[in-house]
């Protein structure tokens, strides 16, 4: 199933399909793979056939917050009731309560549905609980980005932008360095 979720990540859905097919031969009944095959087709535009399989996957025994979030997800990008979506979210929130990936994936989807204010407070979450991750902090840039503020100011987080390693200017470590290997490129030494 990971394998499934990364070529959703990186937006290889027609792998993504194969891949999931794959997998159902093997494990018919397993409503995470159920969700992710429903995820690709809805990224690839059958959303009738994806809501299909996402249906199915929600009404096998106890879905899983994956389940939750892809069905939410695929709401946002059908351009079907919020209100559903939302409802998703939390279904999938409430099972995994303290689970900071789950909120940038439910920012994420905010974002992709370019609904940049809902996607600012899972962003956030997600950006406390993981101790400064990158995606979480670029997300986070996007959903600011996409209201129109300049500095993201939520709750001190302005400083903690600038103390990651990420956005710090490279140091010199080995001082003279870059003068010994032009020199040593262009003849000298």
């Amino acid at each position: 199933m990971g394998q499934i979720r990364c070529l959703i990540c990186l937006g290889e859905y027609p792998e993504a399909v194969t891949w999931g097919d794959r997998a159902l031969e093997r494990f018919p009944g397993s409503a995470d793979l159920l969700a992710c095959k429903g995820m690709a087709l809805v990224l690839l535009g059958d959303g009738d056939q994806g809501r299909e399989y996402l249906d199915g996957a929600v009404q096998l025994r106890a879905p899983s917050t994956w389940v939750w979030l892809a069905r939410g997800e695929s709401l946002l990008v059908m351009r079907q009731s919020l209100e559903n979506a939302r409802r998703c979210f939390l279904k999938a929130t409430e099972l995994a309560p303290q689970d900071w990936h789950l909120q940038l994936r439910i920012g994420m989807a905010y974002n992709r549905a370019h609904m940049f204010s809902r996607a600012r407070e899972p962003l956030l979450t997600a950006v406390q609980g993981s101790g400064d991750n990158p995606l979480a902090l670029f997300h986070l840039g996007v959903a600011v980005e996409g209201l129109g503020q300049v500095t993201p100011r939520p709750d001190g987080m302005s400083g903690r932008w600038r103390r990651h390693t990420i956005f710090r200017k490279p140091r010199r470590r080995w001082p003279g360095l870059a003068a010994r290997v032009r020199s040593r490129s262009s003849g000298g030494a």
